[in-house]
């Protein structure tokens, strides 16, 4: 789902755990190539006025966040696939939730890969947790989840932003 900044009304800490988001790093390489899939659902929702481009420097950034626990098998195929979009201006946001396999090494070397990629270590508080870190993390216009066991079409968010802009709707 992709919501818009002013929809961000999260509780930093949800689980009660005081877990919350901690240690934000975003490390600068170029893209990877990417296996095209289509394995998950997302929806999207905008604010008036975003511009209509679907790429380059005039269209709104989305940030996709992606909560990382033990899936240390998928995890580069989801990403792969969020970095193969066709809609270019992404922030994605690993989330790792503490997972006890390779995860966390595997999220801070695709942070290390790609300038797009914003990684977030912290205790594991579950899912929803995950998702409130990434969503305090986010920069973008729009917001969208993906889970880390799932991969996208390439071409996933740009359809998506254009039904929105087509439609004049907060979703899509």
């Amino acid at each position: 789902m992709l919501e818009t900044e002013e929809n961000k009304h999260v509780d930093a800490d949800a689980t009660g755990d005081g877990a919350g988001a901690a240690d934000a790093t975003a490390d600068h390489t170029n893209a990877a190539d990417a296996t095209n899939g289509a394995n998950a659902t997302d929806a999207i929702a905008g604010c008036a006025g975003a511009a209509d481009a679907t790429n380059g420097s005039n269209a709104p950034l989305i940030s996709v966040v992606v909560p990382v626990y033990k899936v240390e098998n998928y995890l580069d195929r989801c990403v792969e696939s969020l970095l193969a979009q066709t809609y270019q201006n992404l922030e994605i946001i690993l989330v790792d939730d503490g997972s006890p396999d390779s995860c966390p090494a595997l999220c801070d070397e695709w942070g290390k890969r790609d300038e797009h990629i914003v990684v977030i270590h912290k205790p594991n508080g579950g899912l929803s947790d995950a998702r409130n870190a990434g969503v305090l993390a986010a920069h973008g216009d729009y917001i969208g989840f993906v889970d880390s066991d799932d991969y996208v079409a390439p071409d996933m968010y740009e359809s998506l932003y254009a039904h929105l802009i087509e439609a004049d709707a907060d979703v899509s």
